[in-house]
């Protein structure tokens, strides 16, 4: 794995948006994103055969009007960090071809992955997420 790895990503749901939905229409919403996700991210950069034991994560949120409080700012990025980690839980559905075991870093426990600088900024023109992953030496 390279040093640094940046992803341009589609813009994830807010947290108080999904909070209301019914289980089984945010589950399927989840996993709609989280194939969207994962198509853009690997037609970006493919991911690692073996991923870095620790990566820092920095999220760079571009939005049309400031969407959050900045406490859920960390909350919302939950899918995305499941859609790129190389250890899922049940069946790998959504994933296709070579790439079905590969994951951008290994698991998002505090072990693999440290969070760093989540921050947004307003940018009408280009809404989305930019994900800066850094290996940890």
């Amino acid at each position: 794995m390279s040093d640094r790895i940046i992803l341009d990503l589609p813009l994830p749901p807010s947290p108080n948006a999904v909070a209301t939905q019914n289980p089984l229409h945010l589950h399927g919403s989840k996993r709609k994103y989280q194939k969207k996700c994962w198509a853009v991210a690997i037609s970006q950069t493919k991911p690692p055969r073996d991923p870095a034991l620790a990566v820092r994560v920095d999220a760079h949120f571009r939005v049309h009007n400031i969407r959050d409080e900045a406490d859920n700012l960390p909350a919302s990025l939950k899918w995305v960090l499941d859609s790129l980690r190389q250890k899922q839980q049940g069946k790998l559905n959504w994933r296709q071809g070579i790439y079905d075991k590969c994951g951008y870093f290994i698991d998002d426990n505090p072990r693999h992955l440290i969070k760093g600088d989540v921050t947004q900024v307003i940018d009408r023109k280009n809404k989305g997420l930019t994900l800066v992953l850094t290996v940890i030496e």
